[in-house]
């Protein structure tokens, strides 16, 4: 899968603390739009399932143009 929009990778932790971000690594990985509306919340790693319903939501951001 190409994806064209920015990947932010927060080593440092300064989101998860100003933002409340779960300490439950199931729901720390998340996609949003272009509104910053969060539209999926877990972690693509888990399980097939789980990755599949990443990359739907990563798909329909990219052809919506969200």
């Amino acid at each position: 899968m190409h994806v064209s929009y920015p990947i932010f990778f927060d080593s440092l932790g300064c989101f998860k603390k100003e933002n409340g971000i779960f300490d439950n690594p199931l729901y720390q990985d998340f996609v949003i739009d272009r509104s910053n509306k969060v539209v999926w919340l877990g972690n693509p790693l888990r399980n097939k399932q789980s990755w599949q319903q990443y990359e739907k939501a990563i798909s329909m951001l990219m052809d919506s143009g969200k």
